[in-house]
């Protein structure tokens, strides 16, 4: 949907703007490189080859879930409360864990990568 994904990109800007200005110019970072490259190395490539915004804290991060569920996924994105309360309540849960994700998704499940 690039309606969707500008509006995101406009969003993701003014987020980055903000922390910008909120931090006076200091550069706030979460894991370095090296320690991206490690365990989920895969995830930080992919970021950087689509040049994911650093300034905004944008990531990619892995939802697992039923194979049945993927077409509506599709038709109107993740909604809190399609499912049930799910392990630890209510809502759609991210992980960096592949592992994680496929506890979730179960055998013939899906592993959807989201920003």
């Amino acid at each position: 949907n690039n309606q969707a994904f500008e509006q995101f990109k406009a969003y993701e800007t003014r987020v980055a703007d903000r922390l910008t200005r909120l931090s006076g110019g200091l550069q706030v970072s979460g894991m370095s490189a090296s320690e991206l490259d490690g365990r989920h190395g895969w995830l930080k490539r992919l970021a950087d080859k689509n040049e994911l915004s650093q300034p905004s804290n944008t990531v990619y991060l892995l939802h697992g879930t039923r194979a049945h569920n993927i077409e509506q996924i599709c038709q109107e994105g993740l909604k809190k409360g399609r499912g049930r309360d799910g392990m630890y309540g209510s809502g759609i849960y991210f992980t960096d864990s592949s592992c994680k994700a496929y506890q979730y998704s179960g055998a013939g499940g899906c592993i959807i990568v989201c920003r």
